[in-house]
């Protein structure tokens, strides 16, 4: 579900490069990483809204189960910098593995953070309370 905090952080990274290229995770990935009763909306449907945003330049949308999208992207879109969310308990180890093979800079950026601070989880338990 696309919110205000997503918004923030295309932005920001769409100023460490002139060419926006965002990674949309397949329904499966989502799954996985966030439960059964998610995605929301389809991959499809979250690739087309976001491509719909005037800062994107591409929309990209693996269905990839066994490693996360962007290591697809990466090898196939060849960017020069790899934006990734500087989420303190992830592990980037295998990001900075293939960044270091393909010449990729790799930028951990900070959450953005909004005036309500919700995500998207938080903005579902919200409307589930009503």
């Amino acid at each position: 579900m696309l919110h205000l905090g997503h918004i923030r952080a295309m932005k920001q990274a769409k100023k460490h490069g002139d060419y926006l290229i965002i990674n949309v995770s397949s329904d499966k990935r989502v799954k996985i990483k966030k439960g059964n009763d998610r995605p929301i909306l389809p991959a499809r449907d979250r690739a087309e809204i976001i491509s719909e945003l005037r800062f994107v330049d591409k929309v990209v949308l693996y269905e990839e189960e066994t490693e996360p999208n962007h290591f697809k992207a990466m090898r196939e879109e060849r960017p020069d910098v790899l934006i990734m969310d500087d989420n303190e308990h992830q592990d980037l180890s295998k990001e900075r593995e293939v960044c270091k093979e393909l010449g990729i800079e790799l930028v951990r950026m900070p959450r953005v953070i909004t005036e309500s601070e919700l995500n998207t989880t938080e903005i579902i338990n919200k409307i589930k309370a009503r």
